[in-house]
Parts: structure tokens; C-alpha cells; sequence
């Protein structure tokens, strides 16, 4: 088709006839395709639970466990990053119209193992500094206690860093494909008008007004399209933010370095400059 506007959103191609609509190709599959894997998601985190649940009664066979468990977060952050990239906003919202597919992710794969991690921490701190002080009362007994906590601190914070190393890599990567995609629409769309220009050079007046009302479509198209995928690196700087605020405060657990804030800052403050009116970024740069 000589006279098209063609761009790309998230793996749908949207053709503009210079006199035409936009048409929806394959709108019932996509939205399909979409459920399907949400589902897929869903039956994923009921195999995780349940796993879970199942290993605190059963300390035999840690490492399948831990296999089955990684396995499985590989498998949810796949589909929701394919889910992502892949499909126009308008059809993740009409499929799962309550739910945040960013913070969906960000929870299920990598904030709650944080938070798990964290907990061990404390706890194996807690029990080092309490036996810390009654180490002259304890005995072997409490000799060995401190033997045990100081050795799942020390697997906690490198299975911790791991996780958090792993993240900042995910997210890095997640956010130059988005990127990409927006650099891609941007030089799409700018081909398209000067397209459309050359259109409207060679029709007559009355054809002209087509052309204009495909102007202001594709214009739109483009803008609501921007706007989604500025949106996704947003989140992505903000969670990559904090990732690198928690590698910084297990470097001080670990009593290993000091708690350099500046990666996260640099986050944050790209962050900021995409939505300068959301207070998000601007809290976490205080509380650095």
C-alpha cells in the first residue's frame, strides 16, 4: 500500500489508508492470546504457592524446590513481559481492566522475594545481637545457635544480592526494548506525515479533508502510543531506583561497604523527568 501510515504498538501493526480509517486486524485473536496467558500467569502463582506451602513442611529436597520455585518466576516474568511489549494497551485493558501489569510484575517476581529476603535478615541480625549478649551465660549451646544464624545471614545476603543483581539486569533490559519501540514509532510516524504531505500535494481540494482527518488519527495514534510506552519506562526507572537502594542498604547488613546512593538517585531523577509532576520519584531522592 503505497499511501500508508504503518507503526507498530506493542506487536500490532496499524495500517492508515491515506483516505481510510484505522482498521483493529485480529482484535478477537489478540484479545485471545492475552487471556490466555493471563491465565497461564494465574495457574503459574497457584503452582508457586503451593510449592511454597508444601516445602515448609518438608526440608528434604531443598534444591528441586528451589529449582522448581525459579523455574516457575522465570516462566510468570516471561508472560508478563511478553504481554508488555507485545500487545496494544487498549487490549490489556480489556481483558484484565483492574490490573496493573507493571506492579503485577514487579510484585509477583521480584518485590515479594525481596521482602522475604529481608525478613530472614532481620531475623538472623536479631538473633546474632541478642546471643552477642548473652554470650558469656549460653554456653555451646548458644555458641551454636550463633554458628547457625551467622551462616543463613551470610546465604541470605548472597542469595539477597543475587536477586536484586538479577532484577537490575531484567529491568535494564526491559527498559531498552521499550525504548526501542519508542524510537521506532517516533521515525514511523514522522515518515507517515511527510507521506501524508505528498498525498495531499497530489489530490484535489475536496480529497484534501481526508487526508487531514488521517492526519489528526494517526497523531493521536501516535500520542496515545508515546504516552504508554514513556509510562513503562517510568516504572521501569522507578523500580530500578529502588533495586539499587536495596543493594546499597545489603552492602551496610553486610557491613561490607559504605551505602552509596548514587545509581539510585540517577534513577529516580530520569524518573522525574518523564513525570515531573508525580510526587514518586521526588520522595524517594528525600528519603536518600
Amino acid at each position: 500500500m503505497s499511501d500508508s501510515i504503518i507503526f507498530k504498538q506493542r506487536g500490532d501493526d496499524i495500517s492508515i489508508s491515506a483516505t481510510g480509517k484505522i482498521p483493529v486486524p485480529g482484535k478477537k485473536d489478540l484479545l485471545l492470546e492475552a487471556s490466555a496467558i493471563l491465565k497461564e500467569i494465574t495457574d503459574c502463582q497457584i503452582r508457586l504457592a503451593d510449592i511454597k506451602s508444601r516445602s515448609k513442611d518438608n526440608d528434604s529436597n531443598k534444591n528441586d524446590v528451589h529449582s522448581k520455585l525459579v523455574q516457575l518466576l522465570i516462566t510468570i516474568r516471561n508472560h508478563y513481559t511478553h504481554l508488555l511489549l507485545q500487545f496494544p494497551t487498549s487490549c490489556l485493558i480489556a481483558v484484565a481492566p483492574t490490573q496493573d501489569l507493571h506492579g503485577s510484575l514487579w510484585k509477583h517476581c521480584f518485590y515479594g522475594q525481596i521482602e522475604e529476603y529481608r525478613k530472614s535478615i532481620r531475623k538472623c541480625l536479631k538473633i546474632i545481637e541478642n546471643g552477642n549478649a548473652n554470650n558469656n551465660s549460653g554456653g555451646d549451646s548458644n555458641s551454636k545457635e550463633l554458628n547457625r544464624a551467622q551462616h543463613h545471614l551470610t546465604r541470605a545476603i548472597t542469595s539477597y544480592a543475587k536477586i536484586l543483581g538479577d532484577g537490575i539486569a531484567f529491568y535494564s533490559e526491559l527498559m531498552l526494548k521499550v525504548e526501542k519501540q519508542l524510537k521506532y514509532i517516533r521515525s514511523a510516524y514522522t515518515k507517515s506525515q511527510s507521506n501524508l504531505q505528498l498525498h495531499r500535494k497530489k489530490k484535489s481540494r475536496s480529497n484534501n479533508v481526508d487526508t487531514v482527518e488521517v492526519q489528526i488519527e494517526s497523531k493521536n495514534a501516535y500520542l496515545s502510543q508515546k504516552k504508554d510506552l514513556l509510562n513503562s519506562i517510568y516504572r521501569c526507572l522507578l523500580y530500578l531506583g529502588d533495586l539499587s537502594r536495596y543493594k546499597e542498604l545489603n552492602k551496610s547488613e553486610n557491613g561490607s561497604e559504605e551505602k552509596v546512593y548514587t545509581e539510585a538517585q540517577r534513577y529516580y531523577e530520569r524518573a522525574s523527568l518523564i513525570q515531573p509532576y508525580n510526587g514518586n520519584p521526588h520522595n524517594q531522592i528525600a528519603v536518600l
